[in-house]
């Protein structure tokens, strides 16, 4: 009997760690919220640094800008549609793995109108919000069990607790199990959700014109008993932990938030008030502060509703604002480290050095020969034009050239930065493969993007090589976008 119950416990020991180490498999790979937690997961070093908020931050905070910026070391957790509770749960799963100097708190679960984010525990105490179960995304342990627990009934909690039980069709998905294993951790989680900052487009005018002619409803717009109690949960275990918070607006879209001003400033002195006793706690009302975004900072979201978030343009210009903050008004411990990232480069620009290693050329701006151009160095985009189309090459000496990933920066200063994502897009330049070789195969690209994206002004524009180690290299082309 004795050898019977040591078996069984031995197996239920050894069930525990394989679905452990299993759990995540389940998940849905692809998704940004997915990179997020595993960006907190996978973090080998304590972090000084860290963002906790929901797609508004996801959006609207690059936080490669802010460490470049501020010399911080950061991570940033978000969700989709959390309430206050839920965002006090993710506090809590920071803590267990890091206990930095600063948490930074995005706060538009404490202004969306809903009774989802007004009152996020119902009659019978079980949570609820616009997503329920965002605690799949949580390792296995007792602050995803508590958050379980509060969300669902007592016979579902095995189901929902474990991904293994609640994806279980999953089993069979060979092909899902492979790229686990054999791709879906190359790219460091912190990165594959830094490309979500760069999609999302333009709000286009009829869209804002949309926005100016909608009557919105912003009775559901204030700070609830609920909502203070969680938030006193955060504001006494920060204070236990000695830890510093900010909370922070992420920038709206100016037209509604001029419609809604009353509302939203509103809960922001009942917020600064809430606040004043804590002596670790500030607010930066970027919105109140900035008085929203105009349309071409922000995404071309789908619907017309009071849920607005900013696109790449909006988001370098809120991370700059909030890099700024944080500097004037904290004294974060700074990381002298080399920290090889394109952002680290470009927004510390004395770390470019000369490579004479690194070979590129800008071939056509806008379908235009630049060897036909009157200024070859300086080219004006003018004001009929609507897009920004740049042919060119790029080709690093001594790297394997087939597995590294290529990027354009337009540098503005050092306070509008824009370096890009899926617009680059690999040319094959033929002419170059003839002279030099089959090493120059991706050596071509083509990057396009709408003018209305970047502010104007000058721009410099440099070329970027990753490696797939990991490694930056960095190319001054000594050309020059005159925006108009």
């Amino acid at each position: 009997m004795v050898k019977l119950i040591f078996k069984g416990v031995i197996f239920l020991i050894l069930f525990g760690v394989v679905t452990y180490i299993l759990d995540p498999l389940f998940l849905d790979r692809d998704q940004w919220i997915y990179s997020s937690y595993n960006s907190l997961y996978e973090a080998e070093k304590p972090k000084n640094l860290v963002f906790i908020g929901n797609s508004h931050l996801n959006k609207g905070l690059d936080n490669f800008i802010v460490d470049a910026k501020t010399g911080s070391e950061s991570i940033k957790l978000v969700g989709a549609g959390l309430n206050i509770a839920q965002i006090y749960y993710n506090f809590l799963e920071v803590l267990e793995y890091q206990l930095p100097e600063l948490i930074v708190i995005e706060t538009w679960c404490l202004y969306s109108p809903g009774n989802n984010h007004n009152n996020p525990i119902d009659d019978n105490g079980k949570l609820v919000g616009y997503n329920k179960y965002a605690f799949e995304n949580k390792r296995i342990g007792p602050i995803k069990f508590e958050e379980t627990q509060l969300s669902v009934d007592k016979k579902d909690i095995a189901f929902h607790l474990f991904n293994t039980f609640r994806y279980h069709d999953r089993w069979t998905d060979l092909k899902g199990f492979s790229f686990f294993l054999n791709d879906g951790f190359r790219a460091p989680a912190e990165e594959v959700l830094q490309e979500w900052v760069k999609t999302g487009g333009v709000l286009t005018p009829s869209k804002a014109e949309q926005y100016a002619h909608t009557q919105f409803d912003s009775s559901g717009i204030f700070l609830s008993a609920q909502e203070k109690d969680y938030l006193n949960k955060i504001l006494e275990l920060s204070e236990k932990k000695g830890i510093k918070l900010l909370f922070l607006n992420i920038p709206i879209f100016e037209t509604y938030y001029q419609k809604s001003k009353k509302a939203l400033d509103g809960v922001s002195d009942e917020l600064t008030e809430f606040f004043k006793p804590y002596k670790n706690v500030d607010f930066f009302d970027l919105n109140r502060s900035i008085g929203g975004l105009p349309r071409t900072y922000m995404s071309n979201e789908r619907n017309i509703s009071a849920n607005q978030h900013v696109n790449y343009k909006g988001c370098i210009k809120t991370s700059n604002l909030v890099s700024d903050y944080l500097i004037k008004n904290y004294k974060l411990n700074v990381n002298d480290e080399y920290l090889s990232s394109g952002e680290d480069l470009l927004y510390n620009f004395k770390k470019i050095e000369k490579d004479s290693f690194f070979l590129g050329g800008i071939n056509k701006v806008n379908n235009v020969l630049v060897s036909k151009m009157k200024s070859k160095n300086r080219i004006t985009i003018g004001p009929q034009e609507d897009k920004i189309k740049i042919e060119g090459w790029m080709h690093r000496e001594g790297i394997n050239n087939l597995r590294s990933e290529k990027a354009i920066a337009l540098r503005k200063g050092n306070d509008f930065i824009y370096i890009s994502g899926d617009e680059m897009r690999e040319r094959k330049a033929y002419a170059l493969i003839d002279k030099f070789g089959e090493q120059y195969t991706k050596s071509g690209y083509t990057f396009e993007i709408p003018k209305e994206i970047l502010e104007r002004g000058q721009y410099k524009i440099y070329h970027l090589i990753k490696t797939n180690s990991g490694k930056h290299y960095i190319q001054d082309t000594w050309k020059w976008l005159i925006v108009l």
